[in-house]
């Protein structure tokens, strides 16, 4: 099948050819496979695949490279939202292997654990339906939920009149489960049976009110740091973990360290709001949504330098984002790009990164992946690089 769309970028000079596969999902119900491929010099970036599957609503796309699976929830909210995984060819086209199994309304996150690898279970945050819920892998396509553990909770913020949880991320110890709560102002914390999968709540991170916390991140190798997007806030705070002595077992002490606003002047735009975390190196990554720093349409993605052994960090500059609404970006594995995905423009913007200073240059190649939209329930919804 040949491209459907293709846009190549020129830069400078040439080197090493690439070739890297990346999946996007979008609420309009489908997903798309991407290459993206060529030379410093000029790189191209394509849609390969593309299908309407995955329910209504495709929101969140997690990768198992152990077992070349991706998986995809839905978050329909109308009765149930659908859980569904696929194998890719060496292209990226995606089969599926188990379709439409019911879950609860509104996944919009899942995340992978337990086991000797950690891919034995799937975790899934439902923001519709103030639950998490958990499969055992690999999905045969009638599968039941190991577990669905509901929360009550509520803030003061309009979008706060039920529990949300908005994110599922194993810590680097890989012994507990976290999800930040964006309706009821918490981090809830879980341990983990590694051989059965079944998750055990522990104390809530209880945050101040109003806040809403949206995704969390670590530093690869510093389990005993945590750094925290607050959506309603606007901001990104950073805390210390002390573990138990017990491993595994309940009783992570959090401690707050410092808040920092992701803007270059330090003052939140008006409907401006937090979106994606992510880390590489001694960098902090979070794209911010409608702040138009970068002019009418064009938001930012805020880069942090972080202290190692300790949780100062520091806003070092915003980089442009390309488009409206980056809800979502990745790093490619040998940290050399940054793909973001602009929800509202609909397109895939992917950049160059410095792997020794974290330093976001320029775009490499770009793709319009769907229609743009100005509703933010439509739009482009994740996108995920592929191993290299």
């Amino acid at each position: 099948m040949p491209p459907l769309f293709a846009t190549t970028i020129l830069l400078v000079a040439a080197g090493p050819a690439l070739a890297i596969n990346l999946w996007t999902s979008d609420y309009s119900g489908n997903l798309s496979s991407l290459s993206f491929t060529g030379c410093e010099g000029a790189y191209t970036l394509q849609k390969t695949h593309s299908a309407v599957t995955c329910g209504a609503a495709p929101s969140w796309l997690t990768l198992d490279p152990t077992s070349s699976t991706l998986y995809c929830v839905d978050e329909s909210t109308t009765k149930n939202g659908s859980l569904w995984a696929y194998s890719m060819d060496s292209l990226g086209a995606l089969t599926a292997k188990a379709a439409n199994i019911s879950t609860t309304p509104g996944p919009v996150n899942s995340g992978l654990y337990g086991g000797s690898k950690q891919n034995s279970f799937l975790a899934l945050a439902g923001y519709g339906s103030a639950a998490i819920q958990t499969f055992a892998l690999p999905l045969k396509g009638n599968d039941q939920p190991l577990q669905t553990i509901a929360f009550q909770g509520s803030g003061p913020n309009a979008a706060q009149k039920a529990s949300h949880p908005h994110q599922v991320i194993l810590d680097p110890t890989n012994n507990y489960l976290l999800s930040p709560d964006l309706g009821a102002d918490a981090v809830h914390v879980f341990t983990i049976d590694q051989a059965h999968g079944k998750l055990t709540q522990c104390d809530d991170l209880k945050l101040s009110p109003g806040s809403g916390p949206r995704h969390l991140a670590w530093l690869v190798g510093q389990p005993d740091t945590m750094y925290l997007a607050e959506e309603l806030a606007n901001k990104v705070s950073s805390w210390t973990i002390q573990y138990p002595s017990a491993a595994g077992g309940c009783g992570l002490n959090f401690t707050h360290v410092q808040d920092v606003t992701p803007y270059k002047d330090g003052k939140a735009p008006d409907g401006s709001t937090p979106s994606e975390i992510r880390t590489k190196g001694n960098t902090l990554y979070v794209s911010t949504r409608n702040d138009s720093s970068f002019g009418a349409g064009m938001d930012s993605i805020a880069s942090f330098s972080v202290s190692p052994g300790n949780a100062n960090f520091t806003l070092e500059g915003t980089s442009n984002a390309y488009g409206t609404g980056p809800r979502t970006f990745d790093i490619s594995p040998d940290g050399n790009f940054i793909a973001i995905g602009d929800q509202l423009s609909g397109d895939v913007h992917i950049v160059t990164r410095n792997p020794s200073t974290g330093v976001l240059g320029a775009v490499a190649a770009s793709i319009n992946v769907v229609e743009k939209t100005n509703s933010t329930g439509l739009g482009l919804s994740s996108v995920i690089f592929g191993t290299q």
